[in-house]
């Protein structure tokens, strides 16, 4: 955790941490966890980067003028939408491969044509 223009109390670095834990259980393959606090004039700036193993990095920023807290709630809705996002990329939903309907199926017979039907019924009488 990183802090820009102030200095940022053990409690509301606990807070942070804390909060940040709780992304793991909405993908647990994220490898690192960024956060970054700032201050400036009446403003509290978070911004927090997450990376995941798969190679996705997700990154979010809020702003609020009510403290840290609020900007946090506010920024960890944003990176859960992500990181659910990004999960559902990556999970296979069972579904078929679209084949080439120009391909022949080779588990299927070819269609009779009449011709060959004719010959079938010739040959057999």
């Amino acid at each position: 955790m990183t802090s820009r223009h102030q200095h940022v109390s053990d409690k509301t670095r606990a807070f942070v941490v804390e909060r940040a834990q709780k992304l793991l259980r909405y993908n647990d393959r994220i490898a690192h966890i960024q956060a970054v606090l700032d201050e400036e004039h009446d403003r509290f700036l978070v911004e927090m980067i997450v990376k995941v193993d798969s190679g996705a990095t997700m990154v979010a920023k809020e702003e609020s003028a009510d403290g840290y807290r609020s900007a946090l709630d506010a920024l960890l809705e944003k990176l859960e939408r992500q990181i659910k996002r990004d999960k559902e990329k990556r999970v296979s939903h069972g579904h078929e491969t679209v084949r080439d309907p120009n391909q022949a199926d080779l588990d299927e017979p070819a269609e009779e044509t009449y011709e060959d039907v004719v010959r079938r019924r010739l040959d057999e009488a």
